[in-house]
């Protein structure tokens, strides 16, 4: 499983979506994983900060996964190679907490690959100085 470049593990969730899934932390394993999609799959917890000792990743995709909480790890900022951040709540008036936090300034300056940001219906904090550093990254 180490030469593993794609992990699909999307559309998981138990029909009556009573069984949610732990964001599984042991992926740090994989290290030629060059795109992660959890797509609708009933995941629940932090991100693991774990998951910035993925150097070779390039997509990471949690879409449509409304019980995901907490901040984004600052070791993200590690993840160079990363072209798409997907991390929107799908549902800004469902029953899970969004993530929260602050935005890591970080990713502005370090992820310069970064072509696919979505950060919808999430409650970050802070000021508007961090989106400023996204916009510039992407034109420039």
């Amino acid at each position: 499983m180490q030469s593993l470049e794609v992990l699909s593990l999307s559309n998981l969730a138990s029909a009556d979506g009573s069984s949610p899934l732990l964001l599984p932390a042991g992926l740090k394993v994989l290290p030629n994983l060059k795109t992660l999609a959890l797509i609708n799959g009933g995941y629940s917890g932090h991100l693991p900060p774990e998951w910035s000792r993925i150097h070779s990743l390039q997509t990471l995709d949690l879409s449509s996964n409304d019980d995901i909480t907490g901040a984004i790890p600052p070791g993200f900022c590690s993840l160079t190679n990363l072209h798409r951040l997907i991390l929107p709540k799908t549902n800004p008036f469902g029953s899970g907490a969004p993530l929260n936090g602050t935005i890591p300034e970080c990713l502005g300056n370090k992820l310069t690959k970064l072509v696919d940001l979505d950060l919808s219906y999430n409650k970050f904090t802070g000021t508007n100085n961090t989106s400023s550093f996204f916009i510039i990254s992407m034109l420039g």
